[in-house]
């Protein structure tokens, strides 16, 4: 998990998941990268006292982690998630993991289905279900295969938002606008 702590990110969930997942699967780690504040100070607090073990907390400098460091985490990582609740635009950060080369778990909400179609390049879950959110990140942990299919399949998917692309899709679209007048 790489994010602020805000609740609309769906951290508690994820750490709810994450207590069935390594219930299932013991040697599984959680790593949440983020940056400082009130609302990560308490999920820490949370975790110390229920107890729960492979949960890391990653404190990102001042202003996030750089662009640099970022593909470091993710490739350190079997699986990328990101529960949000909603109110996301864009899945920007599904794409960076995806470029990295990490399968991806998220939320079926509007921006992030915008990116992935589950099953074929990532996979979506309901928001705020943490079983289903576990249920999905124990089936990536547990099937190298699979986690190497959606990584394939969403390296091609991120192709389609590289920076070449978007501009040949920019200029053609002022090539029409040209030709129409």
């Amino acid at each position: 998990y790489v994010g602020r702590a805000e609740k609309r990110k769906g951290l508690a969930v994820l750490i709810r998941a994450f207590g069935v997942v390594n219930a299932r699967v013991p040697d599984t780690r959680l790593i949440i990268v983020g940056p400082d504040s009130p609302q990560r100070a308490r999920y820490e607090r949370a975790v110390a006292a229920r107890g729960l073990r492979g949960i890391t907390f990653v404190q990102a400098p001042e202003g996030g982690i750089s662009y640099d460091d970022l593909p470091r985490y993710h490739r350190s990582s079997h699986v990328f998630c990101s529960p949000a609740l909603g109110h996301e635009s864009q899945g920007y950060v599904l794409l960076e993991a995806m470029a990295s080369g990490v399968p991806v778990v998220a939320s079926n909400i509007d921006g992030y289905a915008s990116v992935i179609t589950h099953g074929v390049d990532g996979l979506l879950v309901r928001p705020n279900d943490a079983m289903a959110l576990a249920d999905a990140i124990t089936e990536l942990v547990r099937d190298p295969e699979r986690r190497i299919r959606l990584v394939v399949e969403g390296r091609q998917r991120v192709e389609e938002y590289s920076w070449p692309r978007v501009a040949q899709q920019v200029i053609s679209y002022y090539e029409r606008l040209l030709h129409q007048q």
